[in-house]
């Protein structure tokens, strides 16, 4: 977690426990937990015969981490015994509480029912789980669920208590792409049960306000900025600008979300750690504007990581985000200079740990695998020397005349560069994966991302302060101006790239094994480019 000099902490370390944590899982996936537990066996009873006694102990725990892995992971995936998915032939009227907040796309609004108790023959009694509830039958239905009490149509929301009676049914093994499947997604969740509702009178609202007080508070900071953005931003400008600082794409216009798809700039609406890594920035210099103790500034700006978590949702990414910017400013104050790389792999633990079946969500790997890109990938293609032109060069003693000017050229420069060393770096390495789940590869990825990212700041900051900008007229107006203007320079750069007829080509799903060539491959040459770029290769 730290180095804080050369012979700190090893980073391979985290790595190996990162490595043998995965792979439990992994085993545990295709094989049971007794055959995890033999393999385990003998992994233990050869460390104890064949290897050294110095390196005996560290093995050992290795091998403990991966059974731990398996256990864990079987333990996660395990359907409890009064899971409503057991009760489904029987099952006439469900009643529980809504623990999402419900998210309409087209003409179908979806939220998560945690179950109190059903109905069945002999009358009303207990059962658990959850069910993947779908409001259906266009806009007349959305939204709404009609109270059992007083007869009044309302909007269901996060905390009420509703009761169902419609037909429950397990979810299908529709796939779509071809490698994803909704069955295996909403499992992971620990989701065994759907339910679609067509007609209002199958949903009754009971009760209200009954969940978390501090997630209403967080999905309440979310429904205002959604407003205030809807407000004083124009169509499809707020549609981009709120999936940018939400994390989602529900409200985007069907053109406009193939466009960020076929350019691969998709991401960039998914709230990832870009989002976290610039909020984070603009408060470290606001805060240290208003003199505020090193300390005391980075316990303020995790608790904004971690208020931000919560009103965007706990997605993958930026459940890493948070994590490794945590440990990061928790590590300064201790006067220790964190290793990213130790970061990046106790972030990976911490999640599985807590949930195991993140690893084959696919938002986990592409996060996962686009940072890992970045940190190890872009000092092979010389970012660091890039960077390194960037911080050093100083700027001119009056900072006017010709002087500064290519002083601030060479700082956006590099700045741009650096930009486009990452980006290549987090393309190359998803880009495997990208096409096993949905069969298509992007051309335009590397430009449309150097080209877009550099805006993403402005635009997550214009949509981030639209509540105090939709109270404060003149402030209001130069935000809305501003956010307007580069929202609509970035969406007409990616429709431009994305209108191509070879923009994105379709590619069928890679089997694992070739991804793994792929990978092998990859880091061979640029190793080799390496050593030659670094005159070491004769």
């Amino acid at each position: 977690m730290r180095a804080k000099t050369a012979k700190g902490f090893p980073w391979c370390a985290c790595f190996l426990l990162a490595v043998a944590f995965t792979t439990g899982i992994l085993l545990r996936q295709y094989a049971p937990l007794w055959f995890c537990g033999l393999v385990s066996v003998f992994a233990a009873v050869s460390c104890l015969c064949l290897s050294e006694m110095r390196s005996r102990s560290t093995l050992l725990l290795l091998v403990a981490v991966l059974f731990l892995g398996s256990w864990r992971y079987d333990a996660a995936s395990k359907v409890p015994v009064n899971d409503i998915s057991r009760l489904l032939g029987v099952v006439s009227g469900v009643e529980g509480i809504v623990t999402s907040d419900p998210e309409t796309r087209g003409a179908r609004t979806h939220f998560v029912l945690r179950v109190e108790r059903v109905k069945t023959s002999v009358g009303w009694c207990a059962a658990g789980g959850r069910v993947m509830v779908s409001l259906d039958g266009g806009h007349a239905l959305k939204w709404r669920a009609r109270n059992s009490n007083s007869g009044v149509v309302v909007r269901p929301e996060y905390g009420d208590r509703i009761r169902i009676t419609s037909r429950l049914y397990s979810p299908s093994e529709q796939r779509n792409p071809i490698n994803f499947s909704w069955k295996g997604y909403l499992a992971r969740k620990g989701i065994y049960t759907c339910a679609s509702i067509s007609n209002p009178d199958q949903l009754r609202l009971v009760d209200r306000r009954l969940g978390c007080s501090l997630v209403h508070g967080a999905l309440g900071i979310r429904r205002a900025v959604i407003r205030s953005i809807y407000r004083i931003y124009p169509s499809p400008e707020n549609s981009v600008i709120a999936g940018m600082v939400l994390g989602t794409y529900a409200y985007l216009p069907p053109q406009v979300l193939c466009d960020f798809t076929r350019t691969g700039t998709l991401h960039l609406l998914a709230a990832s750690g870009y989002n976290c890594w610039v909020l984070a920035l603009f408060l470290s210099g606001l805060l240290q504007w208003m003199r505020v103790t090193r300390n005391h500034r980075s316990l303020i700006i995790i608790g904004a990581l971690i208020a931000y978590l919560l009103v965007v949702g706990c997605k993958p990414s930026l459940v890493r985000a948070t994590i490794m910017l945590s440990l990061a400013l928790i590590a300064r104050p201790l006067n220790r200079v964190p290793d990213t790389r130790n970061l990046f792999f106790v972030a990976g633990l911490i999640i599985l740990a807590f949930d195991p079946a993140s690893l084959f969500d696919i938002g986990f790997q592409l996060s996962f695998l686009a940072v890992w890109g970045i940190i190890y990938v872009s000092p092979m293609l010389g970012v660091n020397a890039v960077l390194g032109a960037f911080q050093n060069a100083a700027p001119p003693a009056g900072r006017t005349g010709k002087g500064f000017i290519f002083w601030l050229v060479r700082k956006i420069a590099a700045g741009l560069g650096a930009t486009a060393i990452a980006t290549t770096s987090a393309v190359l390495v998803t880009a495997p994966v990208i096409a096993y789940y949905f069969n298509y590869i992007s051309l335009v990825a590397i430009p449309a991302n150097v080209a877009v990212e550099l805006g993403v700041p402005i635009v997550f900051g214009a949509g981030l302060f639209a509540p105090v900008a939709a109270t404060v007229p003149v402030f209001g107006s130069a935000v809305a101006y501003s956010g307007t203007l580069v929202t609509r320079g970035m969406l007409d750069g990616i429709g431009f790239l994305g209108s191509g007829l070879h923009s994105a080509v379709s590619a069928p799903s890679i089997p694992p094994v070739a991804i793994a060539g792929y990978y092998l491959v990859l880091h061979a040459l640029l190793s080799f480019m390496n050593v030659r770029s670094s005159g070491k290769l004769k």
